[in-house]
């Protein structure tokens, strides 16, 4: 029998390691399911919607997590925290259409640690998670204030911060954290959600805000998104490394930039916020409270050029997935994992083929330089000036076939960087000048050299050896080519989309049409001299329009397509579109045309 037993337990150990995923690959049971974590009770609904709601009106599965009670300001501190935790329960019922009712109980975390854990009743899969740190604010904590921004500067592990209890808290008692507690926890998380979508705040503000100075936003808007980076890169390389998209939400300074949200997304996400603000006797009158629901901006967006062809024609899609590059290609969509440059990549990368081959270029977070890779290499390309304020890059391919490479640099101008004749990049940047630019660029090659179009503070600008005004439509986002001679972008507090073509004269004046009702950019192709538009409809999902033979545009029509930020769309050979998105379990989805006159054959999954 102890024989038996231990052959059984071989048997049984063979059968786990054969099972068990392996490094690199995603868990087998990839469901989708996003987790935010932010510093307040309120810094989702503000910064972070719509995408949070898509997500729950989408049925999926979501996990909120609040570092801090939120409390700095309060006489009653254990009565407020209580009160802004029942507003966010009341603005996710909300989101979800059901009767706002939860199941609260204390979640543990380890044998020293529990935080609380809300369960919505008639939603079980969205949960609300209360850790409740002191806020920035609060002075009666151990060692004075700042807990978060203590904790994060500690190496020692010399802090020690409890937390808050609220009134009717479900924990029998408070938690102490330490530096690495605080990252464990995180991490325990990530590793009990498995989440396929990763949110959270901004950990690099631009300096041109103002206030909150020397971070230049919120203090726990900052630690709690450098903590959680710093725990999906634990949780990332962790034995089972599973593979998620991770995104930061710029804060405060979203005032400074264009309302880009449709105005049927204000006022959801104005309603949404308002159930939050019943339950929040201190929330002022400040006329921020109604700006920043009209905005939703991430710090290093995705961008739409993240797919092309290569010199052969295979079709090539990319995505950052837990700060690596992943890309799927041909027509079966195999998928590799393509690494990164030495260090995690953001979000945001660009697509282009020259005559040395199709080249995908990004940025690295943890030195704010850029890299390119290509044919399995990647190459460092430094950085223009060696801030960190340097813009994730666009790339053309230029006339004679080789690609140049552009970015916003520290002096919020543009500098640029061209490949040689053997497709080296150069060592010298060029600065074209500029300032005030924002966001991404557009980039066209015609027959007069590349020409640039960058969002700036008094609407869109056009460098063609020099920069001027283009247009008379204030932007709301980044500009997108369409090949050679049409661009679009979307246009500040309508909603709506503004396009523009080369002719024979030059550029048209900006056209606008109504926008797909979602967020993000609008990609487009070009074919038989008719422009075909892909964006995102006000449930998140993928939508489209087609130029008509008079110049006008078909209504936005739903393709059903999940999709967790900006689709694109490509052509093949025979014109045929073909539209892509990543979709909220991180895999890629495609939807194409077998014929150009033919209905798109619905979506399919790859990897």
């Amino acid at each position: 029998m102890p024989r038996l037993r231990v052959f059984a337990a071989l048997i049984l150990t063979v059968f786990l390691l054969a099972c068990a995923p392996r490094p690199g690959e995603p868990p087998r049971d990839s469901s989708p399911l996003s987790l935010q974590v932010v510093a307040h009770q309120d810094d989702d609904l503000l910064f972070m919607n719509p995408d949070v709601r898509d997500d729950v009106r989408a049925g999926r599965a979501v996990v909120t997590v609040f570092l801090t009670g939120g409390e700095a300001a309060a006489s009653d501190p254990a009565e407020y925290i209580a009160g802004r935790q029942a507003g966010v329960r009341a603005a996710y019922a909300a989101m979800a259409d059901v009767v706002d009712d939860w199941v609260g109980e204390p979640l543990r975390i380890d044998a020293d640690h529990q935080v609380e854990q809300y369960s919505l009743r008639a939603r079980p899969s969205i949960k609300l998670i209360f850790v409740n740190l002191p806020e920035d604010g609060t002075r009666t904590a151990p060692g004075g204030g700042h807990a978060l921004r203590r904790l994060w500067a500690d190496q020692n592990e010399s802090v020690r911060i409890p937390t808050v209890q609220p009134r009717g808290s479900r924990m029998a008692k408070a938690s102490t954290y330490r530096r690495y507690e605080l990252l464990d926890m995180l991490q325990t998380l990530m590793e009990r959600f498995q989440p396929t979508v990763i949110r959270t705040q901004d950990s690099e503000p631009r300096k041109d805000y103002p206030h909150w100075k020397p971070f230049h936003d919120h203090p726990d808007h900052l630690m709690t998104a450098k903590f959680t980076e710093a725990a999906a890169r634990n949780y990332r390389d962790s034995a089972r490394r599973p593979v998620f998209l991770e995104f930061g939400y710029r804060d405060y300074n979203i005032e400074q930039s264009p309302v880009n949200l449709h105005p049927a997304q204000q006022q959801q996400k104005l309603a949404d916020f308002e159930r939050y603000k019943e339950h929040d006797p201190l929330m002022g009158k400040q006329a921020s409270y109604d700006n920043w629901p009209r905005r939703m901006y991430q710090r290093w967006p995705r961008g739409v050029s993240w797919a092309g062809r290569d010199e052969s024609g295979k079709p090539w899609a990319f995505a950052v997935l837990s700060g690596r590059l992943r890309s799927w290609s041909g027509d079966s969509w195999e998928h590799a994992d393509l690494g990164d440059p030495g260090g995690p990549l953001v979000p945001g990368v660009s697509v282009a083929t020259g005559r040395h081959g199709l080249e995908v270029c990004g940025r690295r977070q943890d030195d704010d330089t850029i890299a390119c890779w290509r044919g399995g290499r990647w190459t460092g390309l430094g950085s223009p000036d060696g801030s960190d304020g340097v813009s994730t890059p666009t790339v053309v391919a230029m006339a004679d076939g080789r690609l140049a490479l552009f970015v916003l640099n520290g002096s919020d101008g543009v500098s640029r960087l061209e490949q040689d004749g053997s497709g080296s990049w150069q060592d010298r940047w060029t600065d074209l000048g500029g300032s005030g630019f924002r966001d991404g660029l557009g980039a066209v090659s015609g027959p007069d050299g590349v020409e640039l179009f960058a969002m700036g503070p008094d609407g869109l600008q056009h460098w063609q050896g020099g920069w001027r005004p283009f247009g008379s439509v204030k932007p709301a986002g980044a500009p997108v080519a369409i090949g050679s001679n049409a661009l679009a972008y979307r246009v500040a507090n309508s909603g709506e989309v503004a396009v523009s073509e080369r002719g024979p004269t030059g550029w048209s004046p900006p056209v606008t049409l109504p926008g797909p009702g979602g967020s993000g950019d609008v990609a487009g192709v070009s074919r038989d001299g008719r422009l075909t538009l892909v964006g995102r409809d006000d449930r998140g999902k993928v939508a489209i329009t087609r130029e008509r033979a008079d110049g006008g545009f078909d209504p936005w029509s739903g393709m059903n397509g999940d999709t967790v930020d900006s689709p694109t769309v490509l052509t093949d050979v025979k014109s045929c579109a073909m539209v892509l998105a990543i979709g909220p379990d991180a895999r890629l989805r495609v939807n194409a045309q077998t014929r150009t006159d033919a209905e798109f054959s619905g979506w399919r999954s790859a990897g």
